[in-house]
């Protein structure tokens, strides 16, 4: 059994914080100990590594070795799968070979947000 874990991002401070637990009944910001973090930023991560070895969350932006491809992962139909904004999509991505380089947080590709 996988740990479940999740990355939240302070609202104030604009840094990443990560949880085994989070308390979802809340509103749009909630303060928590002093952070005061945007539930919109809330992203379970996916139990799984890109070829740096970097942690892979949703919402994450990758390129994958299919000829530079950029797409968000996001979590559907019970499984995480990779999109783009053209109607591109990869439900068995080769993870191991894809690179984070950013998210919709930091570092966001215009290509990918959502309109």
């Amino acid at each position: 059994m996988r740990e479940i874990k999740f990355r939240v991002r302070d609202y104030f401070e604009e840094i990443w914080y990560f949880y085994n637990l989070l308390d979802f009944d809340c509103g749009k910001y909630k303060s928590v100990g002093g952070l005061c973090w945007d539930r919109d930023s809330i992203g379970l991560s996916t139990g799984l590594l890109d070829k740096n070895g970097v942690e892979i969350f949703e919402s994450d932006h990758l390129e994958t070795d299919e000829a530079g491809w950029i797409a968000r992962v996001v979590f559907k139909r019970g499984r995480f799968v990779l999109l783009d904004n053209n109607g591109g999509f990869s439900l068995e991505p080769n993870w191991e070979t894809c690179e984070v380089i950013g998210n919709e947080y930091e570092n966001p590709h215009p290509e990918l947000l959502e309109e």
